[in-house]
């Protein structure tokens, strides 16, 4: 089933696509392009609504996540940018983030939670 939503971010490939619904084009992909990620989705636009939802999963598995948006106003249907750009934001919050770090309910960190 993950072939099915499997896209390829390679510009090259989506840029020069001749579907007529590009999923990359205006979505949470097209900010990651230039990222090494495994990026799967599945995305819908229509004249007064915008979705898509993503599981973005880096080279190295040391971050994955999944991003799930659903718009019904023309303003996000209409704004070309808008999934690019909040897409990009989550990424390079996810990056920036501690690696193998687990949390507990009260924010510390599972090694220092006395049991």
């Amino acid at each position: 089933m993950c072939s099915f939503l499997k896209r390829d971010l390679n510009p090259n490939v989506w840029q020069k696509s001749s579907l007529v619904f590009n999923p990359i084009e205006s979505f949470l992909g097209e900010s990651l392009s230039n990222k090494n990620v495994r990026f799967y989705s599945k995305a819908g636009l229509v004249s007064l609504a915008r979705g898509e939802v993503a599981m973005v999963a880096t080279e190295n598995n040391e971050k994955i996540y999944i991003l799930a948006i659903l718009a019904e106003d023309s303003a996000y249907a209409l704004h070309s940018q808008i999934f690019p750009d909040i897409s990009r934001l989550v990424y390079d919050r996810m990056i920036a983030r501690l690696p193998n770090k687990q949390f507990n309910s009260m924010n510390k960190p599972a090694s220092e939670i006395n049991e």
